[in-house]
């Protein structure tokens, strides 16, 4: 079904643009025009995240009971109101009240809402569409950090907080609907047990949850600060905004060589082979200094390696845990992850103001690492060892 992939993939684009990337390309301009601390203001984008992870669950139960259609209509209103309440605030509060409305809604938007939908209608199959989603959305990148910056430089940032929000309500929102309706007509859902009372985690789940989770962290610690990053090294803005934009393109790479390798490599390994790409990437920039060829080797290995975990994570959760309850089980990964990429902002804030951009860098690499670790333990279990949680 290209044409529902297609709705997806453009809500997609609009969705990660306005609530997830477009907090990053605005840094510099909040900064500058309220006067607000760049700890003070990853702290709203870290709030954001940890919200997101508080509210992923219940957006999977919702998906699980056929809901998707009026959660994404919901979640896509708040956010756009929490878009234009930012163009409007005055104090560091409010700011902090709206962060955490678009957390909400973004875990009714973005891809784990979304993948969780195509799964619980297609079942193995949902891998390709999955796959085609995030090849087109892997975009969002490339177009939101020129976007941004045209914008709020051209206008000021309170006129692109309004376009953000003009573009979730007559773009994504209409495109998402559209998509989950047509698959709700078009596509039965795949017969699947449901778990009675309690969910087991067991150590696979555990493991699993503490890769996603340190895979979160390594990516936006190093996209939240990657522009002051390269500020202070010397970097040209033009050249670091350039750098973050690519990082969209890069994933779409890195998912082409994923599709072309289709069948040759385990989700596990594919995943563990992201995770080694992580830890050379992070180790590449921390090497690089003002080198414009080796920062683009960073922004190539960070892209490519992120991207391809975008789509592993749902089909290694699926293979290691089962299709019963799968929006639940997809939204407590997704709050794993969550809850990683919401450490990373206000932790790399942390770090970089008392020890420098390269203890940053260093703690990214090790996140990887960590993560890698946690993978390869996750590959000696198979199942047991379950702990009932509600």
């Amino acid at each position: 079904m290209p044409g529902l992939t297609l709705l997806l993939a453009i809500a997609q684009i609009v969705f990660w643009g306005a609530g997830y990337y477009g907090f990053v390309a605005l840094l510099p301009f909040w900064r500058a025009g309220t006067g607000w601390s760049l700890s003070a203001l990853a702290g709203g984008f870290t709030l954001s995240l940890l919200v997101t992870a508080v509210f992923s669950p219940v957006a999977g139960r919702w998906i699980d009971k056929g809901g998707a259609v009026p959660m994404t209509f919901a979640a896509a209103a708040l956010m756009a109101v929490a878009l234009v309440g930012i163009a409007g605030m005055g104090a560091l509060w409010q700011f902090y009240a709206l962060c955490a409305m678009i957390g909400v809604a973004r875990a009714g938007l973005l891809y784990e809402p979304c993948f969780a939908v195509l799964t619980r209608h297609m079942g193995a199959e949902a891998k390709g569409p999955i796959t085609r989603v995030a090849l087109v959305a892997g975009f969002a990148t490339l177009l939101a950090f020129p976007a941004v910056h045209a914008i709020s430089t051209a206008f000021g940032w309170q006129v692109c907080m309004l376009v953000l929000a003009a573009l979730v309500l007559c773009v994504g929102m209409p495109c998402a609907v559209q998509g989950f309706r047509q698959i709700e007509r078009n596509t039965p859902v795949v017969a699947q047990s449901t778990r009675k009372g309690r969910l087991p985690v067991t150590q696979v789940f555990v493991l699993l949850a503490i890769a996603f989770a340190l895979i979160g962290m390594n990516h936006v610690m190093l996209i939240t600060h990657i522009l002051p990053l390269l500020a202070e090294r010397g970097v040209a803005a033009t050249v670091a905004t350039g750098v973050a934009a690519a990082f969209g393109p890069m994933q779409v790479v890195g998912r082409l060589a994923m599709v072309a390798s289709e069948g040759r490599m385990s989700a596990t390994r594919t995943a563990q082979m992201c995770l080694i790409g992580l830890v050379f990437a992070s180790l590449t920039l921390w090497l690089a200094g003002t080198s414009v060829p080796m920062i683009a080797l960073f922004a190539i290995l960070q892209g490519a390696a992120y991207g391809v975990t975008s789509i592993v994570r749902p089909v290694l959760t699926r293979e290691r845990l089962g299709q019963a309850d799968f929006g639940l089980i997809s939204g407590r990964m997704g709050a794993a992850f969550m809850l990683g990429s919401a450490a990373a902002p206000l932790l790399g804030g942390v770090i970089a103001e008392r020890a420098g951009y390269d203890a940053l860098l260093l703690t990214a690499a090790a996140c990887a690492v960590c993560g890698a670790l946690a993978l390869a333990a996750a590959g000696r279990y198979t199942g047991g060892g379950d702990v009932a949680v509600a």
